[in-house]
């Protein structure tokens, strides 16, 4: 369930041609060119802007109704903050208090908890973080 919903959360961000147009492309290996949009943690062949994805959610006893928390991590080389900013605002509108359609998932809400400008190690990098709480339906116990 949590693969389907990361994967589904990752989709509406890379679908998005608003956001890709913010964002650097990356081409995986042997893969197809597209959005720099990762799980975890950035290649380290990737340009800036790109995002990064976390979640957190333990999904073996859980209710029907689950609680996912899902950080957004935004990374640009720039001496101001407004490219970061940009695509944060942009994730906002296509996630804060909207319910995305997701293949497998019965998608209850999206809603930020917070946003906080985060100093990095590079003088010139902005880092945003963003965390949502994502409420849905496991679809796996019926």
């Amino acid at each position: 369930m949590t693969d389907d919903l990361l994967k589904g959360l990752w989709g509406t961000l890379a679908n998005d041609a608003t956001l890709a147009a913010l964002l650097s492309t990356y081409t995986p290996l042997g893969g197809t060119a597209g959005p720099a949009i990762f799980f975890n943690r950035g290649p380290r062949d990737t340009t800036m802007p790109y995002i990064v994805l976390s979640g957190d959610a333990n999904v073996e006893e859980t209710p029907a109704t689950e609680r996912f928390s899902c950080g957004v991590d935004i990374f640009d080389e720039s001496p101001s903050g407004i490219s970061v900013l940009a695509i944060g605002k942009r994730i906002e509108k296509l996630w804060d208090f909207q319910t995305p359609s997701i293949a497998n998932v019965t998608m209850l809400g999206i809603m930020r908890q917070s946003k906080t400008l985060v100093p990095d190690e590079g003088e010139n990098i902005q880092h945003l973080h963003m965390q949502f709480i994502v409420r849905y339906c496991r679809n796996d116990l019926y």
